[in-house]
């Protein structure tokens, strides 16, 4: 059985950069979820099948093109 590690407080300079960090998931939340949403609907209605063989192939070159 595997022992989690006990709970610790936060330093001031902590809690500031935890905030800091939730406020930036909490910003991006949406943006996510869009992207999210537009791949699903690219992929279900075959969208990217006029330069693209697979939804898999589709990806990997967005993902080229954005890094």
């Amino acid at each position: 059985m595997t022992t989690l590690p006990e709970v610790q407080p936060l330093s001031t300079q902590e809690q500031t950069a935890l905030a800091q960090l939730e406020g930036t998931i909490r910003d991006g939340w949406h943006g996510f979820v869009t992207v999210g949403e537009a791949l699903l609907t690219i992929r279900d209605q075959r969208l990217y099948r006029a330069a693209h063989r697979t939804f898999g192939d589709y990806c990997e070159q967005i993902g080229r093109a954005h890094v």
